[in-house]
């Protein structure tokens, strides 16, 4: 078969198929919003295309990640740094163990047992 009849074959496939986008629910559906919502341009595409109006600012690349996103600017950020309270207490030991290798105890003369 030649090259033009096989993108023919094709062509009409496509045109019996009207529905271009995967219902909702299906595996493919997933995959694509996956895609979607990694690029900043196919997800203001999308909304455009629902009638979602968002400004330009919703629209900005991030690293992905929950809460890698700067909140605010560098210099409140850097004005407030004293005030954060850390979660490490200075105050508290560290816990001793007791490491054993074959039954045998590692440091017997800190054992206070």
């Amino acid at each position: 078969m030649s090259t033009r009849k096989t993108f023919e074959k094709l062509s009409e496939k496509k045109a019996h198929n009207k529905e271009t986008h995967p219902e909702k629910g299906t595996k493919r559906y997933a995959q694509n919003e996956k895609i979607i919502n990694n690029n900043s341009a196919l997800k203001k595409a999308r909304d455009i295309a629902q009638g979602i109006q968002k400004p330009d600012s919703a629209y900005g690349d991030t690293s992905h990640g929950k809460g890698s996103a700067m909140r605010g600017s560098m210099a409140d950020y850097k004005a407030g740094y004293d005030q954060i309270k850390w979660t490490k207490q200075e105050h508290k030991e560290k816990p001793k163990f007791k490491v054993r290798v074959n039954g045998v105890l590692q440091y017997p003369e800190d054992d206070n047992d």
